[in-house]
């Protein structure tokens, strides 16, 4: 699986430093209207921070020297919690959850399979330019037989700007996340799946209800000189499955339930996917029961041009 080439790597840059400078330029405004406001405050009292600064703190005031790890819950959150903010240190990303059981057609019996994922972002620096990494594992518990193993685990490492403006409030949170990312299996061929995209997904959030929608670029792939080729693409027609786009559905019903959906749809192949996870609170902290149901392709790298229907219940970690 050959990195990005220079031309998409190039375009990653583009898009990164356009939202750094709709930032810069809202940051400019913002000095000149304060000058007008306040003529006789010194300039230096005024504009924005240092590069230095920027490096060092947060949009929050948060010293870098302080730590990465105070931001994973917040008493601010405990009440409405933002699923789209610029949080410092290492924060929540994308749902983590232990399914003990799950049933499916394909997977019965003794292939009933244990599903987890974790998932978990960094802000290193003041920006908010953001290190990711995911990992979702399918695990045959049962299969006593086979030693137990584990069928499945799909890496996925991302790297992702988010500009949330100046407009934005507590009351109305908006924004946009583009980056990087890429998943794979680990596998040898033939049962090697992987792909790399850019992707660019606007969120939009509104009390206990956040909305956002991802469209993505898969970067191009040589094909395979024969099927044992290990530099070739082992997936060419994974864009007919899971499409060019997903969107995501966060809705905290009270404090201790919450509902997280996903959908996507391929209009030219009439494929797609749906995820539902509904979750109720376990006692005062971040633990909740899950029950979680899937239906559709790509549930599985290896498995990605298969419909899977499943349902688990377990547990999840949520904000």
């Amino acid at each position: 699986m050959p990195w990005p080439d220079r031309r998409s790597l190039a375009c990653l840059l583009l898009l990164c430093v356009g939202l750094a400078q709709a930032e810069s330029s809202e940051n400019t405004a913002k000095l000149k209207l304060s000058k007008q406001i306040n003529p006789d405050t010194p300039e230096e009292e005024l504009a924005p921070p240092t590069l230095m600064q920027r490096l060092r703190h947060c949009n929050d005031g948060t010293d870098r020297s302080d730590g990465w790890l105070r931001h994973l819950t917040r008493e601010d959150q405990a009440q409405t919690p933002r699923r789209f903010g610029q949080p410092c240190d290492v924060d929540w990303h994308k749902p983590i959850f232990i399914l003990p059981y799950s049933y499916s057609r394909d997977y019965e019996s003794s292939q009933t399979e244990v599903l987890f994922a974790v998932s978990a972002k960094l802000r290193p620096l003041g920006p908010p330019l953001y290190f990711a990494y995911s990992q979702r594992s399918f695990w045959s518990l049962y299969d006593a037989e086979r030693s137990r193993p584990f069928r499945e685990t799909v890496f996925n490492p991302e790297v992702f700007y988010r500009w949330i403006p100046k407009s934005a409030t507590q009351e109305l949170n908006w924004g946009l996340d583009g980056g990087y990312e890429h998943e794979s299996n680990g596998q040898d061929i033939p049962e090697s799946r992987s792909w790399d995209r850019l992707y660019i997904a606007p969120f939009i959030e509104r009390g206990g209800t956040a909305l956002q929608a991802k469209f993505w670029y898969r970067l191009p792939e040589d094909d395979k000189k024969d099927e044992n080729d290990p530099g070739g693409d082992d997936n060419p027609d994974i864009d007919r499955y899971l499409g060019y786009g997903e969107i995501h559905l966060f809705r905290q019903i009270n404090r201790d339930r919450r509902l997280n959906a996903m959908f996507r749809y391929n209009p030219a192949t009439g494929y797609g996917a749906l995820r539902i996870e509904h979750l109720d609170r376990l006692g005062d902290g971040d633990l909740f029961w899950n029950v979680y149901l899937w239906h559709g392709y790509g549930e599985s790298l290896t498995d990605y041009n298969d419909s899977v229907t499943r349902i688990g219940v377990g547990f999840a970690l949520s904000p």
